[in-house]
């Protein structure tokens, strides 16, 4: 019995220390086009932030990873959400959710002409996989630079305070 309450008390002792900022209305719109940049661009959140080399590295990573696996005959199509066709397919939907997370490259891989996966390739469901993991991460790589921003944990130029 005491070994809960001591470790309720050391989870109050930590969460009471937790210093939450509150952002004015001018910095929630600077957080809110940084984040809406990072979506449409991977990386490019961190533009705001003033980290170059960290925006460039994420570009060419999630970015690559998103062309190999259109290089492996992967893609990621508009679902059809007609539930009486024979295309209706739950895991199309899921994966097209999930590719919105790299809106920039889940856009290119739709241009008609430009890119065809093909579902009868052996590497088509490695390739898929690999464009809906780059729009996964690149939902994380938001959220880290939100918090970056949110936290200060950046190279602290004058710029944090957008009043």
């Amino acid at each position: 019995m005491k070994n809960n309450s001591s470790n309720e008390n050391k989870q109050n002792n930590l969460t009471e220390h937790v210093i939450m900022p509150v952002l004015s209305e001018s910095q929630k719109t600077y957080a809110f086009y940084m984040s809406l940049c990072g979506w449409l661009i991977p990386g490019s959140g961190y533009l705001f932030l003033r980290q170059k080399m960290r925006a460039v590295s994420l570009f060419l990573i999630l970015n690559g990873l998103f062309l190999w696996g259109m290089a492996l005959r992967g893609e990621i199509a508009f679902p059809v959400l007609d539930t009486t066709s024979n295309e209706f397919n739950l895991v199309n939907i899921l994966v097209f959710i999930m590719g919105i997370g790299n809106v920039l490259m889940t856009f290119v891989n739709m241009i008609p002409g430009l890119h065809q996966g093909d579902i009868t390739a052996s590497t088509y469901e490695i390739g898929t996989l690999f464009m809906v993991v780059s729009s996964g991460l690149n939902v994380f790589v938001l959220f880290h630079a939100w918090d970056a921003y949110r936290f200060g944990y950046y190279e602290n130029t004058g710029e944090q305070d957008h009043d």
